[in-house]
This record gives structure tokens, C-alpha cells and sequence, in this order.
């Protein structure tokens, strides 16, 4: 299949240092970029830290102020909601259809984030009875999934009251500087507490940033919505959530440390995601985001035990800076459990067609933040085992370098449901628990026949033509 086999030395070295050079470069240009609206045909409002809620928003000299006040704007398909470069913003924004929401002026794009303030206020952190364990008193409503100190510099190591390293809670067995607990005992609606331990002492001494990412989604897509150029940070559910939602294109935005909280509070699994369609999807469109430390999914589309006809078509995620999350692309879609169905009712119809994943550079799957996941194993295309038919399902001219556990992990109930591969570059990385991946399905005459886990051994490259039909690409064996 014209592949080629790179092991360690040289012209690995060389292959290596060229994709450090271009991850930059892509980073450079999704950071810096300008913003991009010239589709608007309506109004556009302006939105400044300084601006006012009683303004009307039609002007820079009259920006309103609050993203809860961009929520309840009463805009049109054709309108623009524009930020303020530099200017951070704190809630949720719930978009409206037809709406591009995009940046002014000069400077950084702003950043649109879930943590209520800079916690960095050594009034608000009090001691507590168990050395170097601090208090944060804070309201209940979110469970807090991650605590980022300095913009990236350090984070929290979430303890959960029943795991093994944390069994019946209590501050004394948060076991390392930066351990976080946070009580969700307290009934919603009333006061809680998040207890940190800070070995070098009140932590608004040691940071001057501290940003307290809480169970919301940041923002709240809907149909035909276009975002652009936003800095979408600090939260603990996901960046960008939606339900079904057609037309919804993501361009140019930065995405960090997103994830982490409860998924619910009866279960110790936890969960965000920073672009995320859960149901079904029409032209989505992800491009020119870089997306970094996230708990779980850089960009997913997904749907589980689906009763109701479900269509996911024309999807491209296209040069997209992808690090440090468990899984750089995830998606799913599955029908319910038969028992779920009346006798002689009819089952759903459930499809993903035309999916393109293009030119994006993926690092590091399953390091950083993720890392404190205990279930799972990382990879950067996490397509599980598709359980209804992928059509028109390519994956060209991307990189994946470095992965903790799994370069892949792509299967299908059917192999023409595959994704066709080509033109890619791998670099294993160095991980003891790293594979090529969980790859496979069912063979070609309809018997069942789990994924296949194929190593990077002399077998590998026979068994990846042979599934997935990988063509033109290049292998960096490190291991």
C-alpha cells in the first residue's frame, strides 16, 4: 500500500521536528487570526467587560455587557454578536439561530468561560483543621470538575469520594499538593465547599490567576450558528454542547481545559467534551480550532441507545490543533437495546454519511489533564464499534503523534463501514501501554468478530492494509 516504516533514529528525528514545526505554525495561525464575519447581512451587537446592559448593543461606543444579556438578545438569522478582543466574559451563553458570534477589535479573542471570577483572594480560601487543606465556599449548583491556576501553568487532581485513592473522602486523605475535593453532599441551591490542598500555602499567594471550572456548557449551540475567533475556557462540562443541530460550524476558536466534573452524581465516571453534537447532524463543520487539555473528546458528534430515526451527514473536521485530550475525535451512533422496543415496533433508522477528517494535527492523546482519568483508554480517533452504517467515511492527511494507549480505535459492524485511511503520518510515541490501536469488525461474510488490537510488531502493517486499507502513509515507530 506504499507505506513507509520510519524507525528510531535520524530520519525520525527529522520527521519529528517537522511536525513540532508545523503543529506551531497551524497554532499561530488559529491564534491569530482575524475574525470573520463578512456573511452578516443584519444587525451586530457589540459585547465589552465595560460595557452596559442598558445600552441597546449596536455600536462599539454602546456595547452591552453580559453574556446573560447576549442570551436574551432578540436576534435574527443574519445577525452578529460580536466580543471584545482582550475582555473576558463569565456565565453561559445560550446562542440564537441563524447568529454569528465572533470577536472586535484588537488583541486576543476573548474569552468566554463558566468560572464565576479569578478566585486568586487570599480572603476567600480559609484554612481548614487538616494542614495545607483549604476551604473555598462556593455556591452549589455545578459540581466543580478542575481548578486552573495561571493560565495553564498548574491544575487540580480531582479526588472522588468512593474511588480507591480517596474511599470515604475526608480532607486527610487528599494525598498531593493540588488535590481538590469538592462536596456535592450539600443540597443545589445552598452554599458549598471545594477543599484544596496547597503545600505552599494559601494559594492565592502562590497563583495570581485561579479559575474554578464548573458542571455547565459554556456555550449552547443551535441550528445554523456559526462561532468564530472565541477563546472558550475553563469549564467543567463541555465548551460548545448541543442535542441534533444542523448547520453548526465552529471556526478559529481555542478550546482549554474543559471537563472533568461528575457525569452524574450516582456513578463515579466523569465527562466534557469541547465541541460536542449529541443526536443527530446536518453540515457540521469544525475548522481551524486548537483544542487543548480536555478530560475527555476534542470534537465529537455521538448518540446512544437511539429510539427515533437519527441522521448524522456531511461532517468535516479540517486543521484542527488537537492535544492532550483523551480522545482528539470521537463519534458514535447506536441504536437501542432490542428489549427497548415493543414487539413489532419498528426500529430506527441511523446513519452517518459523508464524514471527512482532514489535515488536522492530533498530540498526545491521553496526557495532561486527562490524564486523572481511570476509565478508558485514550486515542486519537475514538470511533468504538460502530453499531450502524458509516457511508463515505475518509480520514487523509492528518497526523496522530503520540498517544498513551491507542493510536486508533476504529471498528464497525460491517467492514464497508470503515473508515477508508490514507496519506496519514504515526508516531507511536513511547508508552509501554501504547498500540496502533482496537481496529476491526465483523468479517465479510457476516460472522462476529471483535476489533483486533494490533501492535507495532513485524504483524502491524499487514493487519492495518488489510482493515482499514491505509495507503501513502508514513509510520514513526518509536517503541
Amino acid at each position: 500500500m506504499n507505506n513507509k516504516i520510519i524507525r528510531s533514529g535520524a530520519e525520525a528525528s527529522a520527521v519529528k521536528a517537522e511536525i513540532d514545526a508545523k503543529a506551531e505554525v497551524l497554532k499561530k495561525e488559529i491564534v491569530e487570526s482575524e475574525s470573520n464575519y463578512s456573511e452578516v447581512i443584519g444587525k451586530i451587537y457589540y459585547v465589552s467587560e465595560n460595557g452596559n446592559d442598558e445600552n441597546d448593543g449596536l455600536s462599539e461606543n454602546s456595547p452591552i455587557k453580559s453574556l446573560a444579556k447576549a442570551s436574551e438578545l432578540d436576534l435574527f438569522p443574519g445577525d452578529a454578536v460580536l466580543f471584545k478582543r482582550g475582555d473576558t466574559f463569565r456565565g453561559r451563553l445560550a446562542s440564537k439561530r441563524g447568529v454569528i458570534y465572533s470577536a472586535y477589535g484588537e488583541g486576543k479573542k476573548p474569552v468566554i468561560t463558566n468560572s464565576l471570577m479569578n478566585f486568586s483572594d487570599a480572603t476567600l480560601w480559609e484554612k481548614t483543621e487538616v494542614e495545607n487543606v483549604y476551604k473555598l465556599t462556593i455556591p452549589q449548583e455545578n459540581d466543580v470538575g478542575i481548578i486552573v491556576f495561571d493560565e495553564g501553568k498548574a491544575w487540580t487532581q480531582k479526588r472522588i469520594k468512593g474511588r480507591p485513592e480517596f474511599p470515604e473522602g475526608g480532607l486527610q486523605n487528599l494525598d498531593c499538593d493540588l488535590a481538590m475535593w469538592h462536596d456535592v453532599s450539600v443540597p443545589t441551591g445552598e452554599t458549598g465547599y471545594v477543599y484544596l490542598r496547597s503545600d505552599k500555602g494559601n494559594p492565592a499567594d502562590r497563583f495570581s490567576s485561579i479559575e474554578v471550572a464548573r458542571r455547565q456548557n459554556i456555550i449552547v449551540a443551535t441550528h445554523d450558528t456559526t462561532f468564530d475567533n472565541l477563546c472558550i475556557k475553563y469549564g467543567a462540562a463541555h465548551g460548545i454542547g448541543s442535542g441534533t443541530v444542523n448547520g453548526l460550524t465552529v471556526r478559529y476558536c481555542e478550546f482549554g481545559f474543559i471537563g472533568g466534573s461528575w457525569f452524574r452524581t450516582d456513578t463515579l465516571s466523569r465527562f466534557g467534551n469541547a465541541i460536542e453534537i449529541y443526536g443527530g447532524c446536518r453540515n457540521f463543520v469544525c475548522d481551524h480550532n486548537y483544542i487543548y487539555q480536555i478530560y475527555d473528546a476534542g470534537i465529537t458528534q455521538q448518540l446512544k441507545h437511539a429510539k427515533s430515526d437519527i441522521v448524522m451527514t456531511d461532517i468535516r473536521y479540517s486543521n484542527n490543533l488537537i492535544e492532550d485530550t483523551a480522545y482528539c475525535i470521537e463519534y458514535f451512533l447506536d441504536p437501542a437495546p432490542d428489549e427497548a422496543f415493543a414487539q413489532g415496533e419498528a426500529k430506527p433508522v441511523l446513519y452517518t454519511k459523508n464524514f471527512e477528517v482532514v489535515g488536522n494535527i492530533m498530540r498526545r492523546s491521553g496526557y495532561g489533564f486527562c490524564e486523572q482519568r481511570p476509565d478508558k483508554q485514550s486515542a486519537h480517533i475514538k470511533g468504538w464499534k460502530q453499531n450502524s452504517p458509516v457511508i463515505n467515511h475518509t480520514v487523509h492527511d492528518n497526523i496522530f503523534d503520540t498517544s498513551l494507549h491507542l493510536m486508533l480505535h476504529v471498528a464497525a459492524e460491517q467492514p464497508e463501514w470503515m473508515p477508508k485511511m490514507s496519506s496519514n503520518i504515526y508516531v507511536s510515541g513511547t508508552s509501554e501501554k501504547n498500540s496502533l490501536g482496537d481496529i476491526g469488525g465483523r468479517d465479510a461474510d457476516g460472522s462476529n468478530r471483535k476489533s483486533k488490537r494490533a501492535n507495532f510488531d513485524d504483524d502491524f502493517e499487514r493487519v492495518f492494509n488489510d482493515v482499514l486499507g491505509e495507503k501513502n502513509s508514513i509510520f514513526v515507530l518509536e517503541k
